[in-house]
């Protein structure tokens, strides 16, 4: 990290520049992104478990029952960025156990149905996974 720092700040206090961060253009050409950078394989480890991350980027509409397609089974939120100490309004119950709902009629068999209020995201992980010592 220091030496992306240094690269972005290393300069006279006169001398104007412009500074940026790669892109994942840079990935096209070989080279690794910042994220990957600075996370490499870790950035994977909720993928390998089975996570969910839902976001709802909507800038004012909540979507309540919102239904993502996600293995049978109980989940536990780990992130809430409505959370009150991210600045949220801390809609959510940070408690809550998320199950799975068997209707017969979804794409690959379960589903969550999900209250995802405007302009938050939330990552929840399989609740079998707290008893195998998972992160």
């Amino acid at each position: 990290m220091g030496p992306l720092w240094h690269e972005l700040t290393g300069r006279w206090h006169e001398e104007r520049t412009i500074s940026y961060t790669e892109s994942h253009d840079q990935a096209l050409v070989g080279d690794k992104t910042l994220r990957f950078r600075m996370a490499d394989a870790a950035m994977y480890d909720p993928m390998r478990v089975g996570w969910v991350c839902v976001f709802n980027f909507h800038p004012v509409r909540a979507f309540p029952g919102y239904g993502i397609l996600a293995p049978g089974g109980s989940y536990r939120m780990v992130l809430d960025t409505d959370a009150e100490p991210f600045g949220g309004h801390g809609r959510l119950a940070a408690d809550q156990v998320h199950h799975t709902l068997d209707d017969g009629q979804t794409p690959g068999g379960s589903r969550l149905s999900l209250y995802l209020p405007f302009r938050t995201g939330m990552v929840l992980r399989p609740a079998i996974a707290e008893s195998k010592g998972a992160p």
